[in-house]
């Protein structure tokens, strides 16, 4: 009786041990099968960010005057302007995390973008540098309004000619004509140190310039129609020169197109009092003033038009000290990721066959 017992007590204690193995068995075959269902589920939730083609953008496009966002531009068919106070157009470049905003979409396909910030002061043009024999358009030491020698201009005219009028009629003009054989000293310094990074400042242009396309940019005289000016208006006169290249500024006609203020409806009235053209528009400073590349015509051919921290534009002789914010144009093929936030900014994806094309 007492073998039988320990024999029965034997078998009990085997059957435990397997059953216990059993189970320790069955519960880590679970545990890694749940384990490897959550990684994988945890995997398939994971998504790749958007990549936007600039045309992509133009999905969002708005037709609500007083909202921030992208818009047709009014004056030119197949452009986009981005406007308002605060609209989601901030992009990553030349390493400056959303230290740059889209100003436009172009009917070309390119993209212009602007600087957030000033990369410091400095003149438009030099004091007294121009005023020579062969430049006799620029006629005042206070620096030249013209932002490019006449033979880097689109067409290459013969003379530079600006016109200012005299009273209030359109038709009342003087004419301001010379031969302009140097670049003012802003354009220089942006395409010569600027963009070849010839410093070591880490606002310079670094790898990312590969992305920039030599485009035209509109540098002659906005608002020269005293009697009826509009934005088409003046839009239409800064293109009577053009000059082609790789770094610029924005024209005035840019920072009224970025307002969503109605009353703002040209030069004018950015120029006068209340300044609507400030109001909803994220291109105005919170502080000092940054040159346009829009000349403004006078007797001395030194003005320059400047946007204001007043929310106005006005205008500076060349040889003062204003903010430079600099103005590129982006290839067509770039792709993008982001959503255009300051704290999610677009970013360019990195793309050899775009930047080497």
């Amino acid at each position: 009786m007492r073998k039988t017992r320990r024999g029965k007590l034997k078998r009990q204690k085997n059957i435990i041990v397997i059953g216990s193995f059993c189970m320790l068995f069955v519960f880590s075959v679970g545990y890694a099968a749940f384990s490897t269902t959550i990684r994988l589920n945890a995997k398939g939730n994971v998504h790749p960010p958007k990549i936007y083609a600039i045309n992509d953008l133009k999905e969002n496009v708005l037709t609500d005057s007083t909202a921030d966002g992208l818009y047709e531009d009014s004056t030119e068919d197949g452009r986009y302007i981005y406007r308002g106070g605060n609209p989601d157009n901030y992009i990553t470049f030349n390493g400056e995390t959303a230290g740059w905003r889209i100003v436009s979409i172009e009917s070309d396909g390119t993209m212009k973008i602007v600087r957030n910030t000033s990369l410091g002061n400095m003149p438009w043009d030099t004091h007294n540098t121009r005023k020579n024999s062969n430049n006799t358009y620029c006629t005042s030491s206070y620096g030249c309004n013209a932002w490019a020698a006449t033979s880097n201009l689109v067409g290459t005219p013969a003379e530079f000619t600006l016109y200012n009028p005299n009273g209030n009629s359109s038709t009342d003009t003087t004419t301001y004509s010379g031969t302009v054989t140097q670049n003012s000293s802003l354009n220089t310094f942006l395409n010569g140190d600027y963009y070849n990074n010839t410093s070591s400042n880490a606002s310079y242009l670094g790898s990312d310039k590969g992305y920039i396309v030599e485009h035209n940019f509109y540098v002659g005289t906005p608002g020269n129609n005293a009697d009826e000016e509009t934005i088409a208006l003046d839009s239409q006169q800064e293109k009577s020169y053009i000059w082609n290249g790789n770094v610029g500024l924005i024209q005035a006609t840019d920072y009224l197109k970025a307002s969503t203020d109605t009353s703002c409806t040209s030069l004018k009235a950015a120029y006068n009092s209340p300044y609507p053209c400030g109001n909803g528009n994220y291109l105005k400073p919170s502080s000092g003033y940054y040159w346009t590349i829009s000349p403004y015509v006078n007797s001395g051919r030194y003005n320059v038009w400047f946007v204001n921290s007043g929310g106005y534009l006005n205008v500076n002789s060349a040889d003062g000290s204003g903010g430079v914010r600099p103005a590129v144009y982006l290839k067509g093929c770039i792709k993008l990721k982001g959503n255009g936030t300051s704290a999610k900014p677009y970013e360019i994806v990195d793309d050899d066959t775009c930047m080497n094309s």
